[in-house]
């Protein structure tokens, strides 16, 4: 693909992805499944796209501030992005691109503050330098700005990971264990998975080494019941029967039925019976009440910004607002208090987010634990060894996990 075509697809896409407030991975799945270009293409077009989602600041503020009243056009700023790339200079592409004549130069990035080296909103990167420092803040999104791992998670009710992983080779893809998750397999880079063999019989999901760790803090047992409260399209909640060996129930909730819908199939195709949806209007709906106090254990994998995610989803950056963050501790509070309400004696409460903003974790579990006397937090330490530990919190950050950033706190139930 020539770099004009590249530049003007990437663009249209790019606008879609700006105006409709589309997630860019579902963008791209739905633009792919539908027109017909080969992999190195996708591939080309996928990095461009990425590439400029993530490091949007730094090229407006590289290629355009000699022009501060004028923001770029869309088809300008990828234009700098493939640039950037492919390391090129300016003129190179002036003669078929309309640039100012200024532009022939650009502001090195070391010239740059350090927000706006790293490509993040000033407000993000406070937050950030608050919780860590500014030279481990800068380390965090070195990372967050890179391309994500894709890891696989084993079915273990059918294969164990050494065959799955002699399977993957059989069909030239390699893949090495994940250090952290025993059920985990790290590909040695990205392939197309869907239709293999192996995933059209259920013997594996893609999901992120970190998302696996979360499920089993709960350490759910053969015939218990447990509840997954914020359960979207299933990924823990089929981990989580398929480490109860599919004996016991798992109730899987979510407040939107159509986020449900995928996991019945999902479902199938594992080969699993003990997962049981149920959508629900909020958390304190009646359908939930019934549940008081007789689940063995809760996970309440609460709605939040998704800022530990943002090596696969990079416009949450441009998107999400210190207004909405707020709004999302409101809904998180709700929701771990409607599943504490849900646990029974001795039960087990896993509070977990995909955020590295501590209002959305620490905080919240502080607050918890203020109004919540009958239960106990357990530090993760205490039985569980070798995870990446801040303090009695999992806290995945993704230059030192090579993860997605998640948080998790365990309670147990006293009365």
């Amino acid at each position: 693909m020539r770099p004009e075509a590249a530049i003007q697809q990437a663009s249209s896409l790019l606008t879609d992805i700006f105006s409709k407030q589309t997630g860019a991975d579902r963008l791209l799945n739905g633009y792919f499944r539908t027109e017909r270009i080969g992999q190195s293409e996708r591939a080309l077009l996928g990095d461009l796209i990425y590439g400029v989602l993530r490091h949007r600041r730094l090229l407006e503020a590289m290629f355009f501030d000699l022009e501060p009243d004028r923001p770029p056009t869309i088809p300008e700023l990828v234009t700098c992005g493939w640039i950037h790339q492919q390391e090129m200079s300016l003129p190179d592409l002036a003669g078929w691109l309309a640039l100012s004549p200024e532009r022939d130069q650009f502001r090195p990035a070391s010239q740059l503050p350090l927000a706006e080296q790293y490509s993040v909103p000033d407000w993000m990167w406070a937050a950030f330098c608050a919780q860590w420092g500014e030279g481990e803040a800068g380390r965090l999104m070195l990372a967050l700005n890179s391309q994500p791992t894709v890891d696989l998670r084993i079915n273990a009710m059918k294969i164990d990971r050494q065959g799955a992983q002699a399977l993957l080779k059989e069909a030239g893809i390699l893949a090495s264990p994940t250090p952290f998750s025993p059920d985990g397999l790290r590909l040695e880079r990205r392939y197309a998975l869907k239709n293999l063999a192996c995933f059209k019989e259920g013997l594996l999901e893609v999901q992120d080494e970190g998302s696996q760790l979360i499920s089993r803090l709960l350490k759910p047992q053969p015939n218990q019941t447990v509840i997954d409260l914020c359960a979207g399209g299933g990924g823990k909640s089929l981990h989580l029967a398929t480490l109860m060996r599919d004996k016991g129930r798992v109730i899987a909730t979510d407040h939107d039925a159509r986020r449900l819908a995928p996991l019945k199939a999902r479902q199938r195709r594992a080969g699993l019976r003990s997962i049981h949806t149920m959508p629900i209007r909020h958390e304190g709906d009646a359908k939930l009440r019934k549940w008081t106090g007789k689940a063995q254990g809760v996970l309440v994998d609460a709605p939040c910004s998704g800022s530990g995610t943002l090596r696969r989803n990079p416009e949450i950056k441009w998107r999400l607002t210190p207004e909405q963050v707020a709004n999302y501790r409101q809904r998180q509070g709700a929701l771990l208090d409607a599943g504490a309400r849900l646990v029974q004696k001795k039960g087990r409460l896993v509070y977990a987010t995909c955020s590295l903003l501590a209002e959305e974790n620490q905080e919240i579990v502080a607050d918890f634990q203020k109004h919540n006397r009958c239960f106990s937090l357990i530090p993760v330490g205490d039985d569980s060894e070798g995870l990446p530990l801040d303090g009695p919190f999992l806290t995945l950050l993704p230059h030192l996990s090579q993860t997605d950033g998640f948080f998790a706190a365990v309670f147990q139930r006293k009365s």
